[in-house]
């Protein structure tokens, strides 16, 4: 079965496009040598446009998101700081790795350290 959303390596990207290349380009021989490499046509054409003469060119850009629309604001933050005080060290790990669950998992580990 073929894998969907393959990542390729600027090498392989350049290896498509000169095997592209050398069977003239153009609309059908881009569907025959991406159906070959099991990619699209629209890769190919989208690196063709992407190539500058360096390999450098067809590196893949960064994955990580510029923004973190869901985050939580200091303020936030700081009020759950002031209603656990006493669990501190437990509750930056918290904050750092849990940021999705962060009041119900600082309550839950409130419960078990701060219980005693």
């Amino acid at each position: 079965m073929k894998k969907i959303g393959k990542k390729f390596k600027a090498k392989e990207k350049l290896k498509i496009l000169e095997a592209w290349w050398k069977k003239g380009g153009g609309r059908r021989n881009a569907n025959r040598v991406a159906r070959w490499y099991e990619c699209s046509p629209q890769s190919i054409y989208l690196w063709a446009n992407r190539f500058d003469g360096s390999v450098e060119s067809l590196e893949n850009g960064d994955q990580t998101p510029h923004t973190f629309p869901n985050a939580y604001t200091e303020e936030q933050l700081n009020v759950v700081k002031e209603l656990h005080g006493e669990c501190r060290s437990r509750m930056e790990f918290i904050i750092a790795y849990a940021p999705s669950g962060l009041l119900m998992a600082l309550s839950v580990s409130c419960i078990a350290c701060c219980a005693n």
